[in-house]
């Protein structure tokens, strides 16, 4: 891999990261919009028992079916575990291709190498413990074949 192909991978994973940030600031403006509606409704007096309940099933949570602390707590320090491997190898992973790009000459190849192998390896880390609670959220579980 030459230092061009690294550089397109690592603009990828920039281009990733602010994607995603600008997704958490919309999220983030849309809960602002939804808290002041809330604000004025209640300010009104004019809120049913039944819209008095719906809002605070919309403050409480979404349909994405957050957990409570208890349960965050009892998986937390395992899955934050690995996540806090995956995060080191993937910036092991980083100064691997950077070490490989200022090298240069023979060694170049063997930094990239090792950078692709480690940054895999630790981003399969990261996502992991993410995809598990996913499934568990969803309630799905591995069906069994018939046999």
């Amino acid at each position: 891999m030459h230092s061009q192909e690294f550089f397109a991978f690592f603009l990828l994973a920039i281009v990733v990261v602010v994607m995603t940030a600008i997704r958490a600031a919309q999220r983030t403006r849309l809960a602002k919009l939804r808290h002041d509606l809330y604000v004025r409704m209640l300010e009104s007096g004019k809120v049913t028992k039944e819209e008095m309940a719906e809002m605070l099933h919309g403050i409480g949570g979404d349909s994405r079916g957050r957990r409570t602390g208890e349960e965050r707590e009892r998986v937390g320090g395992f899955f934050g575990f690995l996540v806090g491997v995956g995060w080191i190898g993937v910036m092991v992973g980083i100064g691997l291709g950077i070490a490989g790009a200022v090298t240069g000459g023979t060694d170049q190849t063997g930094f990239f190498i090792a950078a692709a192998i480690v940054g895999t390896a630790s981003l399969g880390l990261v996502g992991l413990p993410i995809g598990l609670r996913e499934l568990a959220g969803r309630g799905t579980r591995p069906q069994k074949t018939p046999g």
